[in-house]
């Protein structure tokens, strides 16, 4: 893992990639197996979950307070949000190309 991880509370899965650029700040973050997240991608709040085979695309940014992403989701490039809510994606979920 190159990039950079602040929480209170981390648990990272087996064969899990954090590129160079990456930045995750929030209280609680779970990153399951197989998780990939790309170049300069920024995820900021209290609680990150990503369950295992998750993918983050380079360019994205998620600022929220609870983001919990099921088995197989993707952020694909450039995707952004800015939300004051829970953010919960379902099992293969896909956001951007």
């Amino acid at each position: 893992m190159e990039g950079r991880i602040e929480a209170d509370h981390v648990q990272v899965g087996s064969r899990v990639t954090l590129g160079p650029g990456s930045s995750i700040r929030a209280q609680h973050v779970v990153l399951g197996d197989d998780v990939v997240i790309g170049d300069d991608v920024e995820i900021v709040c209290d609680r990150l979950e990503l369950a295992s085979g998750c993918r983050v695309g380079a360019g994205s940014f998620v600022l929220c307070p609870d983001v919990v992403a099921e088995h197989g989701c993707s952020f694909g490039r450039g995707f952004r949000a800015e939300l004051n809510q829970s953010l919960r994606l379902g099992s293969f979920c896909s956001l951007g190309p």
